[in-house]
């Protein structure tokens, strides 16, 4: 089952799950912008503290198996967008993405974005991530369209 695309990710602590479920509440009405929007869902998944945070041990915390490519990126670009502008007709969801950012910023640490099946596959898993107290995942994933 390593190689399968939809392994279920180990299981987070309580406090992890929990926010990555408030997270999703944040972007209820926004979707992920590709080629499809797609809705956020929660994330979280297992990682010891010691464990330092690269593709693959994110690649083993969320079960993604060893044929799929997983890259990262910091957040920067992701959340430009919800920097301060004239929104215009966006407002409502550049606001939800500036929240976001703020309350993913002041309570995980080592943010990131990682993409699963880049370059490989149409549907790409998105993950929007970062470190709940330093140890557990917990953040948004979603699905890319991506041709």
């Amino acid at each position: 089952m390593a190689d399968s695309p939809r392994a279920e990710p180990a299981r987070a602590g309580d406090g992890a799950v929990r926010l990555a479920r408030a997270l999703r509440t944040l972007v209820a009405d926004v979707e992920l912008v590709s080629e499809s929007e797609r809705p956020y869902r929660p994330f979280a998944a297992f990682l010891p503290a010691a464990t330092p945070l690269t593709t693959e041990t994110f690649r083993g915390a969320a079960g993604v198996g060893a044929r799929y490519a997983v890259t990262s990126e910091g957040v920067e670009d992701f959340f430009a967008p919800a920097q301060p502008r004239d929104p215009g007709p966006d407002a409502d969801e550049v606001a939800a993405y500036a929240l976001l950012e703020r309350v993913m910023r002041a309570t995980l640490t080592d943010l990131r974005l990682f993409r699963v099946g880049r370059g490989q596959v149409v549907q790409v898993r998105v993950f929007l991530v970062g470190r709940f107290h330093g140890a557990d995942l917990a953040g948004l994933r979603s699905v890319a369209i991506e041709t």
